[in-house]
């Protein structure tokens, strides 16, 4: 004589997988426990203790009876389930050798309805009752009248509102795809704020300069006291008034605009500073603070006349052209910055063409005048500048890296100076520049292996049979010593003495 008991693991993980959808029905398993519903022609359920009998009325329609799911023929044992088409009413019950026999626990199909007539929409006069061998007694059962079938998405995952690959969620207050979120003082849909301090419900506020909780603006300077500054960040003008219009001019004077009516001319000098004559500071050539003048030949900005200078056309007596110094037929000539050197009056130009240099001008970083030597990268003269691979600067006088970059970069573990390979958690190099990654765990190109069931790195949390993670449900027959066990896949045999 043999007793078959299937214990259900595998739903119970399709059971976790399906949690987050909790208003959706996929199997038996998502019932509320202790609980049945109707999917078409299945009545699915999910009860907490082995049953001997039950019984129920289908509203809406009518069957002939019960076949398959978990109350199954079981020879020389069997449960029957029966139906009357006329009331609707269905009845099962186990037997074991003349005596009531035991239906394992659990969750999944209790039975498929067979000639099923119209459709099932609600199950009342629910009775079930406890095993035999468990005392017996009835088992409260009801029928989830607010389940709603699963979407068929073909394995992808549904939102809230039944959407296949969607993005609905519930808010705060349960709500699918609502938009009541917790406020500051984390009540779900409140009104309560946090200040410009960060206070939930404070009373400070910013000022008009912007500053939380500030003093605002001073008069009569118009200035923020926090900053020195106007709100719109503008510093006080010559007369200290923040965001003012009042300048000072080229003389250092300040030309009161706002208040006094002053204005500045077209060289920007206030009307007050100076002579007081308009566009005073203008020279013949119109350039403002220029130094044009009218020559000795009345040409303005001429070179002037004489035996060494020239007038009108521009040259000397002898058709001379003028050197830098104005003199026509002169020997100064301008060196290299500028600087009109008077050969004649002794001057010289040195190896770098400066007028009374030094030989420094062009000098390179050894010394020589018009060398070739050249920092490397590394700030050293002549250097050897980076190491071939590594991106370290090379010393000047034993010729080993000094492990950095020219910029003072520190070598990574794998000896590349600014390099981003890191050590992980186990000591091995990681090089991040190579494709690498660090895992949670600090672990390199770990795949997240050391997470336990709990997502706790490196933890010992396992899921027991019934996939609870870091559950203690264990697989126990009936009676040890009356039973043999034999497992077949998800399944355990029981053989009786």
């Amino acid at each position: 004589m043999s007793l078959t008991k299937y214990f259900k693991c595998f739903n119970v993980f399709i059971f976790a997988i399906s949690f987050a959808f909790a208003d959706f029905i996929e199997t038996g398993c998502d019932l509320p426990e202790n609980s049945i519903w109707a999917d078409g022609n299945l009545i699915l359920y999910n009860v907490d203790t082995d049953i001997q009998s039950f019984s129920f009325t289908l509203v809406g329609a009518t069957a002939s009876s019960g076949q398959n799911g978990d109350m199954i023929m079981i020879s020389p044992s069997f449960c029957y389930i029966v139906s009357d088409q006329s009331t609707g009413e269905v009845t099962g019950e186990c037997y074991l050798e003349g005596v009531l026999g035991i239906n394992p626990d659990g969750c999944g199909v209790l039975t498929e309805l067979q000639d099923l007539v119209g459709t099932i929409t609600d199950i009342t006069d629910i009775t079930f009752t406890i095993a035999n061998s468990l005392g017996g007694g009835d088992l409260p059962v009801t029928y989830c009248s607010d389940c709603v079938a699963a979407p068929d998405c073909g394995g992808a995952p549904y939102d809230c509102a039944g959407q296949c690959n969607g993005n609905a969620v519930e808010d705060c207050l349960g709500v699918c795809d609502g938009s009541a979120v917790e406020d500051c003082a984390e009540v779900c849909d409140g009104g309560a704020v946090d200040d410009c301090f960060g206070v939930c419900e404070g009373s400070a506020v910013v000022d008009v300069c912007g500053v939380c909780d500030g003093e605002g603006l001073s008069f009569p300077d118009y200035c923020c006291s926090d900053t020195g500054l106007s709100p719109d960040g503008e510093g006080p003008d010559c007369n200290g008034v923040c965001g003012g219009g009042d300048v000072v001019d080229p003389y250092g004077t300040c030309c009161d605009i706002d208040g006094g009516g002053e204005e500045l001319d077209e060289c920007g000098v206030c009307e007050t500073s100076g002579s007081g004559i308009w566009n005073q500071d203008m020279d013949c050539l119109g350039v403002c603070f220029g130094n044009a003048e009218l020559d000795i030949c009345g040409v303005c900005d001429g070179e002037g006349w004489g035996p060494d200078y020239c007038c009108l056309d521009g040259l000397g007596p002898n058709g001379e052209e003028p050197d830098c110094d104005g003199v026509c037929g002169g020997g100064a000539v301008v060196d290299v910055n500028g600087t009109c050197c008077e050969i004649t009056a002794g001057m010289e130009l040195d190896e770098c063409g400066v007028c009374e240099g030094d030989d420094t001008a062009c000098a390179d970083c050894a010394g020589v005048p018009n060398g070739s030597s050249e920092f490397d990268v590394c700030g050293v003269c002549d250097g050897p500048g980076l190491t071939d691979n590594t991106g370290c600067c090379w010393t000047n006088n034993n010729g080993y890296p000094d492990g950095t970059g020219p910029n003072g970069e520190e070598q990574d573990c794998d000896g590349n100076c600014g390099g981003a390979a890191v050590i992980d958690v186990n000591g091995i190099c990681c090089e991040l520049d190579d494709g690498f990654e660090l895992d949670s765990c600090g672990v390199c190109d770990g795949g997240e292996y050391d997470l336990d069931c709990l997502g706790v790195c490196f933890g010992d949390a396992i899921e027991d049979c019934t996939g609870e993670c870091g559950g203690s449900g264990i697989l126990i027959p009936y009676d040890i010593d009356q039973y043999a066990i034999t497992i077949f896949g998800p399944s355990l045999m029981i053989d009786q003495y």
